[in-house]
């Protein structure tokens, strides 16, 4: 089924996934039902399948503007000139540590790549960068596999939690020193629901690992 569900369904399937409905709404929604023989006779077994997208409510906007005003304020930012360009890059929804997009290695490898491709487009007259680095850069956010709410991954059997981590702190630094030998570079760490623990400690590590570095300034949002 991919009709439309109900603003009661969709609450709910939000729910199921940390989400809240007040920030985020469905747009793609389907539902695969089917029966399963028991001892005791039928029992309805059921695959969901949602894409979900934030809503660009005024919380959300004002929050985001007062993280760049932390962010700003950091490192004694001046404003732009004119003809100055602050460049944005997102990093979001990379999902570091899912067996569905191959090793872990060749995943921090191919984000590494994409991403030097884009700061190396960089239009002229760019002073500074802006990295917002959003959710789910890293699939599960423990040693369980687990996301931060708990839910069970079956993409992330058998993966290492501590290497999902090393090789996303790794990727994120490349593009950093990367970025920084052109350019001022501003990081705005902002959790999802998959890994909100695991991306506030490593936006908190690397604020001490470009706390004496004037090109770089890092804020880790809660």
């Amino acid at each position: 089924m991919s009709a439309k569900p109900s603003k009661f369904e969709e609450k709910k399937r939000l729910k199921e996934r940390g989400l809240d409905p007040k920030e985020w709404s469905l747009k793609e929604f389907e539902l695969k039902e089917w029966q399963q023989a028991t001892r005791d006779g039928t029992k309805t077994l059921e695959s969901v399948r949602i894409k979900a997208e934030r809503k660009l409510t005024v919380k959300v906007v004002d929050g985001v503007a007062k993280e760049l005003e932390k962010l700003n304020r950091s490192k004694t930012r001046q404003p732009l000139k004119s003809g100055e360009i602050l460049y944005e890059i997102g990093i979001a929804d990379t999902h570091i540590g899912s067996t569905a997009n191959g090793s872990i290695e060749a995943q921090a490898k191919e984000l590494c790549r994409l991403c030097r491709l884009v700061i190396d487009r960089a239009p002229s007259g760019t002073v500074r960068i802006l990295f917002l680095v959003g959710g789910d850069v890293f699939h599960f956010d423990n040693l369980d596999g687990l996301t931060t709410r708990g839910t069970r991954l079956g993409d992330a059997v058998g993966q290492e939690y501590a290497k999902v981590v090393r090789f996303g702190i790794a990727s994120l630094t490349h593009l950093i020193d990367y970025a920084a030998e052109r350019f001022k570079v501003d990081v705005l760490f902002v959790p999802g629901n998959h890994d909100r623990n695991t991306m506030i400690a490593v936006g908190e590590c690397l604020k001490h690992v470009y706390k004496k570095d004037p090109r770089v300034s890092i804020v880790s949002s809660e």
